[in-house]
């Protein structure tokens, strides 16, 4: 079971997105007034991608069901989405000093990583599709 998982590259991407995740909530995403700030400064900010984070782990175990597994990384770019529109929004930012830091771009890779990932998961299925004809 774990096996299979494992051998499919879109889990690699996926692996890669959670990583990314959990780098943005430890690195600081800017720097105001001499201080580091970090997404975890603000519960509202620290949810979307813990709950990105959690959705891709859940479409990792879904690697049998590929629909599920697409819309379920579709979901986790939506919430990445929105950790982008918190930033925007937040008062830290409208500082005049403010200056965004490596924490915040790192979600971006996290849903590039996505993307590729529902490529391949795409492809997977075409390939399955063309070994049915051929039944």
């Amino acid at each position: 079971y774990l096996r299979s998982m494992w051998q499919r590259i879109q889990t690699l991407f996926m692996v890669l997105a959670i990583i990314a995740l959990v780098l943005h909530l430890m690195l600081p995403t800017g720097t105001a007034e001499g201080n580091a700030l970090f997404a975890l400064d603000t519960v509202l900010a620290g949810i979307p991608p813990a709950f990105a984070i959690i959705l891709t782990f859940f479409a990792i175990t879904q690697f049998r069901n590929r629909k599920r597994q697409q819309q379920v990384n579709w979901i986790s770019i939506a919430a990445i989405a929105v950790t982008y529109a918190i930033w925007l929004m937040s008062a830290e930012r409208q500082l005049p000093d403010y200056a965004p830091d490596w924490g915040m771009y790192v979600p971006g890779f996290a849903a590039l990583f996505l993307l590729i990932a529902n490529y391949r998961i795409r492809k997977d299925q075409q390939l399955v599709d063309s070994m049915d004809r051929l039944r």
